[in-house]
C-alpha cells in the first residue's frame, strides 16, 4: 500500500511539472494569437514555478509578451500592467543569463535591442519631467544594451551624452562623478556635441591645467568649425586670459557667422562688459534690443551696463582730491549714464514686472533722480524693503 502511495507521488509531481511546461507552451500559443492577457497569466505562473523558473525559454516568452503589453494599442492591454517594460527588459536578461546553449539568443538580442529603443524614448520623457536620476538609470540601461551588442551607434551615443546631462542635473556628487565619466568615453569617442568639448575644457580647468583647458575647445572647434557655442567660448578663454585681440578677432567671426542673431549679440556683449570693454559692450547689448525689442536679458543688461559704469566712475571720482575740478566733470558724466540707465530697466520692468534685480536698480536711480513717485511705486512692488 505504501509503496502504490509513493508511486502516486511521483505521478502527481511528474503530472504538476508537465502542467507548468504546458503553461510555457500555452503563453506562446496565447502570445501568437495576440491574447495577451491570457499569455501574461499563464506565463507568469510558469517563471515563479520552482519547476520552469529557470527555463531560458519561459523568460525569453515573458520578455515577448510583456514587451507586446508594453506596445500594445489596445487600452484593455496596455492597463493590464504599469511598468511592462522593465519588465520586459529584466525578462529578457534573464532569459540571456539563463539560456548557456544559446538556443534563443536571436531572439534575446532583438527583443532586447527593441526594449533599448523603448527604454531611450521613456529616459527622455523622465528627463524632460526633470526625473533626472530615473533618466539617467534609464539612459545607461539603453548604452549598456547596445554596447552589449557591440551597438556603438546613435542611440547609444545619445543615451551616453543625455545620461551624463542628466546625470549633471541631478546636483548630486556621486552623479557629477558619473557624469564626468561618461564625458570622457564620449571624448574619447571624438563625439561631435559641442558641450562634450566645453565639459572637458572646464574638467581639465577645475584640475588646473590651462593649457589642456585651451586646447580641448580647439579640438572641438577644428572638429566643429561652425559650431558658435564652441567658438565663443574659445574667445572667453583668451578674455580671461587677457589676449584680448585674439578673443575679439573670434568674436567678430561669430557674428560674421550669423549677424542677425539676438541672442549672439548679447553673448558677445556680456563677454565685452566681462572684460571691461565698455565701447563694444553696449554696442552689442544696442544691436541685441535692436533685433528683439523683448529680449529681457539684453534690455536689462544694457540698463546695468550704464548703471555699473556709471558707479565705477563715482568711485574713481571719489579719489581725487578735494576741490579738484574733475570732480564735477565725472560725476556730470555719471549723470548720464544714470539717465541711460532708466529707461532700459523700466523696459525691463514692462517685460518682467517682478523681476527684483530691476526693481532694485530702478528704486537706487529714482532716489538719486529724487524721483519720489517713481521710488514710492517700486517700493511697494518690493513689498517696502530697500
Amino acid at each position: 500500500m505504501k509503496k502504490l502511495l509513493f508511486i502516486l507521488s511521483i505521478c502527481l509531481s511528474v503530472t504538476f511539472a508537465n502542467a507548468q511546461k504546458m503553461n510555457v507552451t500555452s503563453a506562446y500559443t496565447y502570445l501568437s494569437r495576440g491574447y495577451l492577457d491570457k499569455a501574461k497569466d499563464a506565463i507568469d505562473k510558469a517563471v515563479y514555478s520552482p519547476d520552469t523558473k529557470n527555463d531560458a525559454k519561459a523568460w525569453y516568452y515573458r520578455g515577448e509578451i510583456y514587451f507586446r503589453l508594453h506596445t500594445s494599442q489596445n487600452e484593455k492591454y496596455k492597463s493590464l500592467v504599469k511598468d511592462a517594460l522593465d519588465t520586459a527588459y529584466f525578462s529578457f536578461n534573464n532569459a540571456k543569463d539563463l539560456d548557456k546553449e544559446k538556443e534563443f539568443s536571436d531572439g534575446i538580442k532583438n527583443g532586447l535591442i527593441g526594449c533599448s529603443v523603448e527604454l531611450y524614448n521613456k529616459g527622455v520623457s523622465k528627463f524632460q519631467s526633470k526625473s533626472y536620476v530615473e533618466a539617467f538609470d534609464i539612459f545607461e540601461k539603453t548604452a549598456k544594451v547596445r554596447y552589449s551588442f557591440g551597438m556603438t551607434d546613435s542611440v547609444y551615443t545619445f543615451a551616453l551624452y543625455n545620461g551624463a546631462l542628466a546625470a549633471e542635473n541631478t546636483k548630486n556628487k556621486e552623479y557629477d562623478a558619473k557624469a564626468k565619466d561618461i564625458f570622457k568615453k564620449l571624448y574619447a569617442l571624438k563625439y561631435k556635441q559641442a558641450y562634450v568639448f566645453t565639459a572637458m575644457s572646464n574638467y581639465a580647468k577645475a584640475d588646473g591645467d590651462t593649457v589642456k583647458y585651451l586646447k580641448i575647445i580647439q579640438q572641438g572647434r577644428e572638429a566643429m568649425p561652425d559650431n558658435l557655442e564652441l567658438l565663443i567660448a574659445e574667445a572667453n578663454i583668451y578674455l580671461q586670459q587677457h589676449k584680448s585681440k585674439e578673443a575679439q578677432d573670434l568674436l567678430k567671426l561669430a557674428l560674421q557667422k550669423d549677424p542677425n542673431n539676438a541672442i549672439l549679440h548679447m553673448v558677445v556683449g556680456q563677454k565685452y562688459d566681462e572684460a571691461g570693454d565698455f565701447v563694444n559692450a553696449e554696442a552689442e547689448y544696442k544691436k541685441a534690443v535692436e533685433l528683439d525689442q523683448k529680449n529681457f536679458d539684453a534690455i536689462y543688461n544694457l540698463g546695468a551696463l550704464y548703471f555699473n559704469y556709471a558707479l565705477e566712475i563715482l568711485k574713481q571720482a571719489d579719489k581725487l582730491p578735494m576741490g579738484d575740478p574733475k570732480y564735477d566733470t565725472e560725476k556730470a558724466r555719471a549723470d548720464v549714464l544714470f539717465d541711460k540707465s532708466i529707461p532700459c530697466l523700466e523696459k525691463a520692468e514692462t517685460i518682467d514686472p517682478n523681476d527684483k534685480s530691476t526693481l532694485q536698480s530702478l528704486k537706487q536711480l529714482y532716489v538719486r533722480k529724487k524721483n519720489t513717485e517713481g521710488s514710492n511705486r517700486v517700493d511697494a512692488k518690493l513689498g517696502g524693503k530697500k
